[in-house]
């Protein structure tokens, strides 16, 4: 294997692995669950996928071209993003049912108001989240099964 190549895999799979360690950095300062989610994609989407690219050249520089390694390299490419968006779907749900508790500043969508979002024409999927309504301005909808007395409670264990 050349000595430029050798440096071109080292700078791919640097790349990618400082984008996996900046996510995780990342990852560990937001303040709730739904923002850590939504973090994850600079990681799945470009970091993992750098680190088997520095893989995949490293083994067709160490051992020629094979068309099966390619085969998988493309698989598993296009196999990240569906699964990344699956286990994020089952993470968001997890997360609405349990009532996790979000951070204020976390800009809410409309998924939980009363009523159409016709009678609500200030919240959009396009809007900028300057245009979102107050918490205020919000009618939330309470599950029957709730205690309203223990959603503004801390959920710390620290009793």
């Amino acid at each position: 294997m050349s000595f430029w190549l050798q440096i071109l895999i080292g700078v791919i799979v640097l790349t990618g692995a400082i984008l996996i360690f900046d996510t995780g950095i990342a990852m560990n300062r937001a303040r709730d669950s739904i923002t850590r989610v939504n973090m994850v994609s600079p990681a799945v989407y470009v970091g993992f996928p750098l680190v088997v690219l520095g893989l995949l050249l490293t083994d067709f520089g160490l051992n020629g071209f094979n068309w099966v390694h390619l085969l998988e390299f493309i698989l598993l490419i296009l196999g990240l993003p569906v699964a990344s968006a699956m286990g994020s779907m089952q993470l968001g749900r997890a997360m609405m049912l349990t009532q996790t508790r979000v951070d204020p500043r976390t800009v809410r969508e409309d998924l939980r108001l009363i009523g159409p979002v016709e009678e609500h024409p200030q919240v959009g999927l396009h809007d900028s989240p300057s245009r979102y309504p107050t918490e205020g301005e919000l009618q939330w909808e309470i599950p029957d099964n709730v205690d309203e007395d223990t959603m503004d409670s801390d959920n710390s264990d620290d009793k």
